[in-house]
């Protein structure tokens, strides 16, 4: 519905990337981001919520035999959010003959803060779907959402070793994750995660 449908979203957003290399083998970096979201979003489609046996509707959805007709349902939200997404690492590079290491060793952190209003309706007026006539929709009252905070504690750790031609690369992981949702109870989940990969260099660079 042209006069109800909308997506639109704002966005703002500071960073801050940072980098130091005390040497040839040692060398930090912090990257830094905050970003705030001001999101609306209004969409009006067929009504297929209902019971089609209360009232008996044999052409439910549809309002006609011909299923033409169809009432609409009606949904809008609004949201705010606030995220904040950090990540800090020290890369070493050291050698083990004949083998060379270059090592990653970092934490990386992730805050989220949502607020929003939503609510929805209906509209009763048979709509045709082959010959549209698009009436002014009434908004749905938009009620509060209960807040959303998660956030996400990772630590990590890869190891990539040269020898020759060969290339491997080891990591692992470990994930904290915490989820609360004002008026519920808070969720906390963890996972350990690894990766593993063997590479071959060809001479020209492949």
């Amino acid at each position: 519905d042209p006069n109800f449908e909308k997506y639109q979203t704002e966005t703002g957003a500071f960073s801050s990337l940072f980098e130091h290399s005390f040497n040839n083998a040692v060398k930090v970096r912090q990257n830094l981001r905050f970003a705030h979201v001001e999101g609306i979003y209004r969409s009006a489609y067929p009504n297929v919520y209902g019971d089609p046996y209360d009232p008996p509707n044999p052409n439910f959805p549809f309002l006609d035999p011909t299923r033409r007709t169809v009432e609409r349902f009606i949904y809008s939200r609004e949201t705010s959010k606030d995220s904040l997404t950090s990540d800090s690492n020290v890369e070493l590079k050291f050698g083990t003959w004949p083998v060379l290491h270059k090592a990653l060793v970092g934490v990386d952190y992730r805050a989220l803060k949502e607020r929003a209003r939503s609510g929805s309706g209906y509209d009763t007026t048979p709509f045709d779907l082959y010959a549209p006539v698009y009436t002014a929709l009434t908004p749905p009252v938009l009620l509060p959402e209960a807040d959303l905070r998660q956030s996400q504690l990772g630590l990590y750790a890869q190891d990539q070793m040269r020898l020759g031609p060969w290339l491997a690369v080891l990591g692992i992981r470990q994930d904290y994750v915490t989820s609360d949702v004002v008026g519920s109870p808070v969720e906390n989940t963890k996972a350990t995660t690894g990766r593993a990969g063997l590479m071959y260099e060809l001479p020209f660079g492949l």
